[in-house]
C-alpha cells in the first residue's frame, strides 16, 4: 500500500538522519580530541620555550657578571703594570744617577 511505502521511506530517512547524526557526533568527538591534543602539545612547547628563555637569560647574566669581573681584573692589572713601569723608571733613574755619581736626591 502507498501508506506502507511512505512509512518505509520515512523510516529510511529517519535511519539515514540517525546515521548522519552519529557520524557528525563521532567527527565532533574526534575533532575535540585533536584540539585537546594540540592544546597539550602547544602547552608543552610553551613550557619548553619558557625554560629555554630562562636558561638563556641565566647564561646571559652569568656572562655579564664574568665580563664585569674580567673588566675589573684588567683595570687592576693595568694599574699594577703602571706601578711596575713607574718603579722601573725610578730604578733606571737611580741606576743612571749612581753611575754618574751626580745624585741630587
Amino acid at each position: 500500500s502507498l501508506r506502507g511505502a511512505l512509512e518505509l521511506e520515512r523510516r529510511g530517512h529517519i535511519e539515514d538522519q540517525h546515521k548522519l547524526l552519529q557520524a557528525a557526533e563521532t567527527s565532533d568527538l574526534e575533532l575535540r580530541r585533536q584540539v585537546d591534543r594540540l592544546n597539550d602539545e602547544m602547552a608543552a612547547m610553551t613550557h619548553a620555550h619558557s625554560d629555554t628563555v630562562a636558561h638563556l637569560t641565566s647564561q646571559l647574566h652569568e656572562a655579564n657578571e664574568n665580563n664585569e669581573a674580567a673588566t675589573t681584573k684588567v683595570a687592576s692589572l693595568e694599574s699594577l703594570l703602571a706601578d711596575a713601569e713607574s718603579r722601573a723608571a725610578l730604578g733606571h733613574e737611580t741606576a743612571m744617577c749612581l753611575d754618574a755619581e751626580v745624585c741630587t736626591n
